[in-house]
């Protein structure tokens, strides 16, 4: 074996689930239609959070929020933050966190306080409110939500809360026929694939197993390097064996 092989060897392929697409998630295959709102959830001194635009989908819509820090995030915590999180038992797990939540007129609400798998569907008629992802540095950052379904008439509330910024619970009202009118204009591609394919535990695993393998395997080819940069000896064993 040549002295690079062990380096080009390709790692242990992922652990991959497929399941049938659910009626819950976004298209793909679909060019949303759009909604400019150029909505301010908050502002205040040191922060202002807006919903500049809204995308709608035959199923549901997507909202993108800005964020705006008058200074810069030193510590590099908002990306976090900005997603939510549940803690021990549901409850909120830090006052840091942005609180967001939606609420329709007929009184489903769904809120980014609590995350189920987005591959998978929710596991009643629910609101289904996840993040999308975004991006960010610095004091500026874009996170999209997804929200499924399309919402019934009457108003759509949007909720934001943020204690670590000294903002109070504020709501502001969007028209359902806003969303609806946006989610008419959208325009499918292509028909949407049938199922998703994405990567999981191997069954029965512990959590965090099939990370834990890619690790051994990294760690397994043991290659230290001397200063010089070439491969390193291995350590004698300092204790003589049986």
């Amino acid at each position: 074996m040549g002295f690079f092989d062990r380096y080009l060897t390709e790692p242990p392929p992922p652990v991959r689930r497929t399941v049938a697409r659910p009626a819950s998630s976004r298209p793909t295959s679909v060019l949303p239609g759009v909604a400019p709102l150029e909505l301010v959830l908050a502002r205040t001194d040191d922060v202002a959070v807006a919903i500049p635009v809204l995308l709608g989908y035959p199923n549901g819509f997507e909202f993108h929020l800005a964020v705006r820090l008058r200074s810069a995030d030193e510590e590099h915590r908002f990306g976090t933050l900005l997603y939510g999180a549940p803690g021990p038992g549901g409850r909120i797990a830090t006052g840091d966190m942005l609180r967001l939540g939606v609420v329709y007129a007929d009184g489903r609400a769904g809120t980014n306080l609590g995350f189920r798998h987005p591959h998978l569907p929710p596991a009643d008629d629910r609101l289904h409110f996840v993040p999308e992802g975004g991006s960010g540095g610095g004091g500026s950052y874009d996170i999209r939500y997804w929200v499924h379904p399309l919402p019934p008439a009457g108003s759509v509330a949007i909720i934001g809360e943020w204690p670590r910024f000294g903002v109070p619970e504020t709501r502001i009202e969007v028209p359902a026929q806003t969303i609806l009118d946006a989610s008419a204009r959208a325009v499918s591609l292509w028909p949407e694939p049938e199922e998703v394919v994405y990567d999981v535990e191997p069954p029965g695993a512990a959590p965090g197993a099939a990370s834990t393998t890619v690790a051994a395997y990294t760690s397994s080819l043991n290659l230290s390097l001397d200063p010089a940069g070439s491969a390193a000896p291995e350590p004698a064993d300092p204790q003589p064996r049986d």
